[in-house]
C-alpha cells in the first residue's frame, strides 16, 4: 500500500505501518489535506511569489526578466514529492494531473500551472465533481484546450470534447462515426455552447471564492453585468444525458447575465455526473493507476461497479472510494496460479515513481524550498528532473492531450516506460546517486550506502553480510526473492564470491580503523545492484 499509494516510504515507516489494521493503517495514508504547503519563495529576498493578500500573483521573481519561472516550479514541485509526509496527498496531485492533463509549453505564464496544480491538492481527497467545474475555469485549462476562444458564434470544442471523451463519462461504445452511448458529437457542440464567453485572467487578479486560487473570467460587458462572448440560447442534449435542456435562467436582450452564465456551467457538471458512466470512468482510472491496468468482466463486475456506487452515494468525494480500494482484498492480491491475482509487483514504476522513490527510501532530502530556496536551481533537482525525461516522462510535458500513455493508452499502459534506451538511463540513474560527491561532474543528490547501512534501524548487524542483503530486498523489492536470487544478490555482488567470515573480519576491521575503501565498494555494487534489478522497476 505504501509503494503504491506514496511515493515510497523508508524502512522506519514501514515498520511502524507493520502489524496496524487495515483501517488504522488506511486512515493514516488517505489524511486529509490540512492545507496547501507554503508557494515558492522568491530566492534573494526569501518572500513568497505567491501571496495574493499581499498583492503577489504570479511564479516571477520582481526586477528579473530572466527569472527560469518554469524550471522553478518543477524543482519546488518535486522538493514537494521528495519531502512530503507519508500520505497519499501528492501522489493523488500526480493522478489528477495524469487526468487532467496539461502541457507546461502552451502556457505564456507558469503561474497558471501552480495554480492548477494547487487546485488538484485542495481536492487530491476531496469532492471530484467539484474539481471537475474547477478545471472548466482554471486559467491553465482555459489555455491549453482553448477554452478562452471559445465565443457565442464561434465555438471551440476542444475543451468540451475532452471534458466528455477524457475527464468524465468517457468513451462508451460507439454508436455510428464519433458517436458514443456516453456522448454524442451534438453533445459536445451543446456543452461548448454552455462554456462559452470565458478567458483565462493573465494578471491571475480574480480568484476562486471557496478556494482563493486564480481562475478565468466570463468576458462581460462595461457594467460587468452580462456575459456579452456567452452563448445564451437554449441547449439541448442527447438521449445519453436524458434529453436534458440547459438555458441561463435570466437574460437581458440577447445577453445572459454574468451569475446565470456560471449557472449554466454548474447545470452542465450536474447534468454530467448524474450519469453513471462518470463514476465507473473515473474509477477505472483509479484502479489503473493504483492496482493494474487491465480490467477484464470479472474486475469491472467486482471491483469497478462497486466503487462507482460508494463513489456515487458519497457525491464524488475521492476520500471514500479509495479507502474501499485500499481496504480490499484485491488489492494485495499476490500473483500465483490463479492469473487475474497479479496485482502486488505488477505495475511498472514511473520514471517519477522511480526516481522519488529511491531518494525517500534512503532518506536523501535534498534542499529545503522554504530554508533553501535558493538552492532549488542549483543542479539537484535539474538533474533528477532530467533523468525523468531521459526515461520517458518530461514532467508537466506529456506529448499528446490525453497525457502520458502509461496511464490510458491500450494495450501497453505502464509498459510504456521500458524500451532499451528507457530502461539504460534507469540504470544510470543509481549509478549517477551512488557516485562519490568528488567524482560527480556537477551539483545532485548523493546516496551514502555504506551510511544506510550502517544505521542499526535499518541493518543490527553489518557484519552479518545476510542481513544486510536481506534488509535491502524485503523492502526495496515488491514480493521475496527465490532462494537462487537471493544468493546472487549475497554471494556474486556483495560477498564477490569470498566467504561470509570474510566479509566479517572486513566489517570489523573498517570498525575498528575507519578505512571504508573495500566495504563501501562491496555496499555500492550490492545497492546499485538491487536499483538496476527487474524487480526493483515494479512496484
Amino acid at each position: 500500500m505504501l509503494r503504491r499509494a506514496t511515493f515510497g516510504a523508508t524502512k522506519q515507516q514501514i515498520d511502524q505501518f507493520t502489524g496496524l489494521d487495515f483501517a488504522t493503517a488506511v486512515a493514516r495514508v488517505l489524511q486529509p489535506v490540512a492545507a496547501q504547503p507554503p508557494a515558492p519563495l522568491e530566492p534573494v529576498s526569501g518572500f513568497a511569489m505567491v501571496d495574493p493578500p499581499n498583492g503577489r500573483f504570479r511564479l516571477q521573481a520582481p526586477n528579473s526578466e530572466d527569472f527560469p519561472a518554469e524550471e522553478y516550479l518543477l524543482a519546488w514541485w518535486v522538493s514537494l514529492m521528495v519531502r512530503s509526509e507519508l500520505t497519499i496527498a501528492e501522489k493523488m496531485v500526480f493522478f489528477l494531473h495524469t487526468h487532467f492533463t496539461n502541457m507546461r509549453s502552451r502556457m505564456s505564464d507558469i503561474t497558471a500551472v501552480y495554480y492548477q496544480l494547487a487546485f488538484f491538492r485542495h481536492y487530491a481527497l476531496g469532492n471530484f465533481k467539484e474539481l471537475a467545474a474547477k478545471m472548466c475555469t482554471d486559467n491553465a485549462m482555459l489555455k491549453f484546450l482553448d477554452g478562452r476562444l471559445n465565443e457565442k458564434g464561434r465555438p471551440q470544442e476542444n475543451f468540451a470534447r475532452e471534458l466528455f471523451e477524457l475527464y468524465t463519462v468517457g468513451k462508451g461504445p460507439q454508436q455510428g462515426p464519433d458517436n458514443y452511448t456516453t456522448f454524442t458529437e451534438d453533445d459536445v457542440r451543446e456543452a461548448a455552447r454552455v462554456l462559452s464567453g470565458w478567458a483565462d485572467d493573465t494578471d491571475f487578479e480574480n480568484l476562486d471564492a471557496d478556494t482563493g486560487f486564480a481562475i478565468g473570467k466570463l468576458k462581460t460587458d462595461n457594467s460587468g453585468l452580462l456575459a456579452r462572448r456567452h452563448d445564451a440560447g437554449e441547449k439541448v442534449f442527447s438521449a445519453a444525458f436524458n434529453n436534458q435542456t440547459i438555458a441561463p435562467a435570466t437574460v437581458d436582450g440577447d445577453l445572459a447575465t454574468v451569475e446565470a452564465a456560471t449557472d449554466e456551467l454548474r447545470q452542465l457538471i450536474d447534468m454530467i455526473f448524474a450519469s453513471e458512466a462518470t463514476a465507473l470512468h473515473i474509477c477505472r482510472r483509479l484502479y489503473r493507476f493504483f492496482v493494474y491496468y487491465k480490467i477484464d468482466e470479472e474486475i469491472e463486475r467486482d471491483i469497478i461497479a462497486p466503487m462507482a456506487q460508494t463513489f456515487r452515494d458519497s457525491g464524488y468525494e475521492l476520500q471514500p472510494v479509495l479507502q474501499q480500494l485500499f481496504r480490499s482484498q484485491h488489492f494485495f492480491d499476490l500473483d500465483d496460479a490463479e492469473v487475474r491475482n497479479n496485482n502486488t509487483g505488477a505495475i511498472i514504476k514511473s520514471p517519477l515513481e522511480l526516481s522519488v522513490g529511491m531518494l525517500r527510501f534512503f532518506e536523501v532530502a535534498g534542499p529545503d524550498p522554504q530554508a533553501e530556496p535558493e538552492l532549488l536551481l542549483q543542479g539537484h533537482y535539474e538533474r533528477l528532473l532530467e533523468y525523468m525525461n531521459n526515461q520517458g516522462l518530461n514532467l508537466l510535458e506529456p506529448f499528446e492531450v490525453a497525457g502520458y500513455p502509461a496511464y490510458h493508452q491500450a494495450p501497453a499502459f505502464h509498459r510504456s516506460w521500458i524500451s532499451a534506451n528507457y530502461l539504460a538511463q534507469r540504470y544510470r540513474l543509481a549509478d549517477e546517486l551512488l557516485a562519490m560527491p568528488e567524482d560527480m561532474m556537477q551539483p545532485g543528490f548523493f546516496l551514502d550506502a555504506l551510511a544506510w547501512v550502517e544505521n542499526p534501524r535499518h541493518v543490527a548487524d553489518p557484519s552479518d553480510a545476510q542481513q544486510i542483503v536481506r534488509a535491502l530486498a524485503d523492502y526495496l523489492l515488491p514480493e521475496e526473492l527465490p532462494a537462487e536470487r537471493f544468493d546472487y544478490f549475497l554471494n556474486a555482488i556483495l560477498l564477490d564470491n569470498l566467504s561470509a567470515v570474510n566479509w566479517r573480519f572486513e566489517w570489523l576491521q573498517y570498525a575498528s580503523t575507519g578505512n571504508d575503501v573495500a566495504i563501501r565498494v562491496q555496499i555500492q555494487n550490492l545497492v546499485r545492484a538491487m536499483l538496476q534489478s527487474p524487480e526493483y522497476q515494479l512496484q
